[in-house]
């Protein structure tokens, strides 16, 4: 048994209210390091962000809301999503990674999402949260099999930093990796996790010399 998603306009735009308030609250800017790729719209998506705190879903969200504009699912433990039951309905569906049987239904159910081509899916290959600074970090080859069926799809490793610089509260870091095929990820899982590492590395590279292309929070 696993909890589908079920997408509700009415709460996703309380969502998208909450996130947009809750964001600009807490941090000072969103910058984007560079521009991500333009994705043809007959492909899905599968957005693979690293997993460095609370925040990481929220950003997911905004940037697919501004930059990626899908229909967003999020993988989630069933017992995250069980108690946070709104999530349902933004996008959110659930696997027990420890239950063969849901793990089952729940890669059949991901294919079926990632069918359609205005889908995107973030899927973390971290598995769960770890500190930023980890090193090394070590990926999960658990996406391979929810990409098997999926060689259509897209897939583009993201990474965001929380960084503080002299304003009180902290900024939000965003970049863009290499957009790869699913057949480079199934013939060499070390293709994406070099390119995952990569990013992660130009990201704080970024953050620290304060190369920015463009500030979300700011208009124009």
């Amino acid at each position: 048994m696993i909890i589908e998603a079920k997408h509700n306009k009415a709460a996703l735009l309380i969502f998208n209210f909450y996130i947009n308030r809750l964001l600009r609250k807490n941090f000072s800017n969103f910058f984007l390091v560079n521009i991500p790729p333009e994705l043809p719209k007959d492909q899905s998506l599968v957005i693979t962000p690293n997993h460095f705190s609370w925040w990481d879903g929220f950003f997911v969200h905004e940037i697919n809301k501004i930059i990626f504009k899908k229909n967003l699912y999020i993988l989630m433990l069933q017992k995250q999503l069980e108690r946070f039951w709104f999530f349902r309905y933004c996008g959110a569906y659930s696997i027990q990674p420890d239950n063969p049987v849901s793990i089952s239904k729940t890669i059949k159910y991901t294919n079926e999402i990632l069918a359609n081509p205005k889908s995107a899916l973030a899927f973390y290959p971290q598995g769960e949260i770890e500190s930023f600074d980890k090193n090394p970090i070590k990926l999960k080859t658990g996406l391979k099999l929810f990409l098997n069926n999926r060689k259509k799809s897209l897939v583009l490793p993201i990474a965001f930093k929380i960084q503080y610089y002299d304003e009180k509260y902290p900024s939000i870091i965003f970049r863009a990796g290499r957009v790869l095929q699913v057949e480079e990820i199934l013939n060499d899982f070390n293709v994406f996790e070099n390119e995952f590492l990569s990013n992660l590395d130009a990201l704080n590279q970024s953050a620290l010399s304060i190369s920015f292309v463009k500030d979300l929070f700011k208009k124009g």
